[in-house]
């Protein structure tokens, strides 16, 4: 897979790619995506290397950063206070657009 395949995907191919991808050029193209989303599923995924870990453990997005934080690969641990109910969700990135909307959870 090329990157301009991978920048022609839609956010729900971009997910299902961060989430089974074992490719570290895949995983550092996506590791900089536009979408949140799929920085977290590459945060959650085992593949991403350690540098890549270490690199979004400081993402702007807290989801993001939490679960870099939460990757066995992660060497740079940082304490993050998650208030925001939205970063320890555990509905699936595929899933977010339907469930999310009505979340009873969301901050106003």
């Amino acid at each position: 897979m090329t990157s301009l395949q991978v920048s022609q995907m839609n956010e729900i191919e971009l997910i299902r790619l961060a989430k089974v991808s074992n490719k570290e050029n895949i995983l550092k193209l996506l590791a900089q995506s536009i979408y949140t989303s799929v920085r977290r599923c590459v945060a959650k995924n085992y593949n991403s290397s350690e540098k890549i870990i270490n690199a979004l453990v400081n993402d702007s997005a807290q989801n993001v950063s939490f679960f870099a934080n939460l990757n066995p690969k992660c060497k740079i641990k940082r304490e993050i206070k998650a208030s925001n109910p939205c970063t320890l969700c555990e509905v699936d990135e595929e899933e977010y657009a339907t469930k999310c909307i009505n979340c009873p959870k969301i901050i106003s």
